[in-house]
């Protein structure tokens, strides 16, 4: 599924067009925003959407393109099932260096094991509330999951 989402990437993201209805399987749709623990953090469409994305240290950051230039913004992304996604279009982007966190490599090493993959499509709320419990302070950026919004970012094909 990884592979069939990060081939869809690059071509959505070059032509910025919405992958045809009929061949795609939407996220479950969950609430436009977080505010487990007082703060509010919104789901977004790095491609599509320029809404605000609120992080945790009170920052705004409008794209995605913002926070490549802002290393602490990287120390504080929770990207769940599409940080591979996130990390690859970084690269089509032409960021030549991606800063490392904790956090960011320990999300992309477990998205490799199938039990991580299955909590997350079960339950993506429990795991938020866990991520923030557990390792404090972050940005949540997640693609936009309503019916509007067809990029690759946003779907599981």
């Amino acid at each position: 599924m990884l592979r069939h989402i990060q081939n869809s990437l690059g071509s959505v993201y070059r032509s910025n067009t919405a992958t045809p209805q009929g061949q795609i399987i939407h996220h479950r749709n969950f609430q436009s925003q977080f505010d487990t623990t007082g703060n509010t953090l919104y789901n977004n469409c790095w491609v599509c959407s320029l809404n605000v994305i609120k992080s945790r240290d009170g920052n705004n950051y409008s794209a995605l393109e913002d926070i490549t230039s802002d290393n602490q913004a990287f120390n504080n992304i929770l990207e769940g099932i599409d940080i591979i996604e996130c990390e690859n279009l970084l690269k089509e982007m032409n960021v030549q260096k991606i800063p490392e966190s904790s956090l960011f490599t320990n999300i992309k090493e477990a998205l490799q094991a199938e039990v991580f993959n299955s909590t997350v499509e079960d339950d993506f709320e429990s795991f938020i509330s866990y991520e923030l419990q557990n390792h404090g302070p972050l940005m949540l950026i997640r693609p936009s999951l309503g019916s509007e919004c067809l990029h690759a970012e946003c779907i599981v094909g």
